[in-house]
């Protein structure tokens, strides 16, 4: 089922809806799909990289809809910033956030009974709020998007618990449609995700795109110290010219790395997470969004929906605590097409640090005694909130039992009992949460493989969504797939461009990025051309800037590369072999470390191991021994 089954009146009309309101002229591979679902009545899980514009798929069927459409998103920003969007463009939308008076509370829902609002906004914490829950009952929206719908599996214990409630929500209003939307889910969560969404007997579609962003280069950097790391990630940061985003695994790391690098770096370095107050985090996503500042760090829950094409670069200083939520931040570089890096920086201690984050934030079993049997006492009872956060996990497991029912209110949490077991509560759920706990681990583990992996780095996260590859050749691959020496002429290259770039801009009184454009920087890097006719070839240079400035670039490019990357290292795929190349011209043991990413004390091993004749190459640069 496609657009092609609409009659040429239905056509129209959204053709017509595309190019007046939204200024476009075609769909993106994936939305027409899904958009005539969404039309058809039907329920859906659509599966889009980041990118391939989720937020049309709901934004342009809720303007041909009799009734408005109801979205629920993670974030509060994220909510504000569609809605001002739409609304530039014409579209009465509101987003449900902060305190809401009587007064305006009356001339919202008024707006959604009479069809003049057309979309809502909406946090999942509020959709149990009592005038919200009435009013949607009474008055159904014609359906139901939910952003980030991951966040209902693989983060729904742990990340927002009220996620795992949208559907009982959507069951109690009579069961509207719904568009789940995520940028990636593997098959597991897909299945979840429908589970928690489906009604009984519903067809219920699943689509998906692959996933691979082929324009964002991966790489995993393994440093000795803390300090090696703080160096490493500072100099990340400072050869990257375009906007960066570096995630860190707690607050306090958060906003220790923002003091260390702001003290470090000539430019201004922010921190981001949910412990600030929302003044602070709101102007921290504001200025990093419409370009103010180009560093944030932050926890992994920043970025999600930030269009901003420009993000060149991510930087992890701690282990994620799954492949999903790397990938999810991963996805958030590269947003125009353009080249795009991807860094890990890992000490061999985070490897067993993340193993030992699996029992972060589980409730012991004394504390889970004491609120079972406070439940069971009473038929409604209300939960304050805890330091620690860990009773919305308990709370969501109850759910999913059928023991509870529960919804946030001020300060806690209102739960109300419904069948108690008579077996053993303590044990049941005490099972559950040994069963999350040997999932976080074994999610701790596929990091860790990910990590240590000597193949190549996107083949085995592709792997694990089952989503094909997608053959690009303009850009780098991973670590795995371009040797040391290579990376390291990446580098090279691009520091003498930048700086010849803004020689040539001070000379002729021109901003350096009209002499040369990132996206033509970033090609010219990995390209690397050698000769005018391959100079040519590249996107953007243009027959104006191959006149003035075509030598002066290639002399750069030659000039830049060492020695050792004319070598052919395509059959040297591990750490020893390419150091081997490194150490045959000249380069320092320290120097060799660096550029394949590997300790000192490893790489002296190697070049103990070349001398002493164990490993030497023949003519055509295979090794053997």
């Amino acid at each position: 089922m496609s657009l092609t089954t609409f009659d040429a009146r239905q056509w129209a009309r959204i053709h017509a809806m595309l190019t007046r309101v939204f200024g476009l002229t075609s769909l993106r591979p994936g939305q027409a799909d899904v958009i005539a679902r969404v039309l058809q009545g039907r329920s859906v899980l659509a599966v889009m990289p980041t990118g391939a514009g989720k937020s049309l798929t709901y934004q342009l069927p809720s303007l041909l809809m009799t009734r408005p459409a109801l979205v629920v998103s993670p974030l509060v920003a994220l909510m504000q910033e569609q809605v001002a969007n739409l609304r530039t463009l014409g579209i009465l939308a509101e987003a449900l956030t902060g305190p809401i008076s009587g007064e305006a509370w009356s001339v919202m829902s008024e707006k959604w009974r009479t069809g003049q609002t057309r979309l809502w906004f909406v946090a999942p914490e509020r959709l149990f709020h009592a005038r919200v829950f009435r009013l949607l009952r009474a008055y159904p929206p014609s359906f139901m998007a939910v952003d980030e719908a991951h966040c209902i599996s693989q983060w729904g214990y742990d990340f927002r618990p009220e996620y795992r409630q949208i559907g009982k929500f959507r069951h109690q209003i009579g069961n509207p449609p719904v568009l789940a939307l995520t940028a990636t889910a593997p098959p597991v969560v897909q299945r979840e995700i429908e589970w928690h969404l489906r009604d009984k007997g519903e067809p219920f579609d699943i689509l998906t795109q692959p996933v691979d962003r082929p324009n964002i280069a991966l790489d995993v950097q393994e440093v000795g110290t803390g300090t090696e790391k703080l160096r490493r990630v500072e100099r990340l940061l400072a050869e990257e010219p375009g906007a960066a985003i570096l995630y860190a695994s707690t607050r306090r790391a958060t906003e220790w790395w923002a003091d260390r690098l702001s003290e470090r770096l000539s430019v201004p370095v922010v921190a981001y997470h949910a412990g600030l107050p929302r003044e602070t985090r709101a102007a921290a996503e504001q200025a990093f969004r419409r370009g103010r500042v180009n560093r944030v760090v932050a926890t992994s829950a920043f970025g999600m929906g930030i269009d901003r094409g420009d993000i060149r670069l991510i930087v992890h200083v701690d282990l994620p605590e799954s492949l999903d939520a790397y990938y999810q931040a991963v996805g958030r570089a590269g947003r125009d097409g353009e080249a795009a890096r991807a860094v890990l920086v890992y000490r061999s201690a985070d490897l067993v640090h993340r193993q030992h984050l699996a029992d972060r934030g589980l409730v012991d079993r004394a504390s889970l005694e004491t609120l079972l049997h406070a439940i069971q006492k009473r038929s409604v009872v209300t939960v304050p909130e805890d330091p620690e956060g860990t009773v919305p996990l308990i709370l969501a497991m109850l759910e999913d039992l059928g023991w509870i029912f529960w919804r946030p209110v001020s300060g806690g949490w209102r739960v109300i009992r419904r069948q108690w077991p008579t077996a053993d509560a303590v044990s049941v759920v005490w099972g559950r949460i040994d069963t999350l706990r040997a999932w976080r681990q074994e999610q701790a583990r596929q990091v860790i493989h990910y990590v240590q992996e000597s193949n190549c780095r996107r083949d085995t996260l592709l792997a694990y969504y089952r989503s094909p590859r997608i053959p690009d050749s303009r850009f780098d691959c991973c670590d795995r797939c371009t040797s040391g020496a290579r990376q390291r002429s990446f580098e090279t290259v691009r520091e003498r461009l930048v700086a010849w770039r803004r020689e040539v801009g001070r000379q002729q009184g021109l901003s350096p990025y009209v002499v040369m454009p990132e996206s033509l920087m970033n090609q010219l890097v990995l390209r690397q051309p050698r000769t005018s006719a391959q100079l040519a070839e590249i996107p953007g240079m243009g027959p104006k800037r191959l006149r003035q400035w075509g030598d002066e670039v290639l002399r750069l490019i030659r000039e830049s590369i060492p020695s050792a990357s004319n070598v052919s290292v395509t059959d040297a795929d591990d750490g020893e072999s390419q150091a081997f190349w490194l150490f045959a011209p000249g380069w320092p043991p320290n120097g060799v470390a660096e550029g394949i990413h590997r300790r000192p004390g490893r790489v002296r091993k190697y070049n103990f191991r070349g001398i002493a004749g164990e490993r030497r190459a023949d003519g055509a640069g295979r090794l053997f021994k």
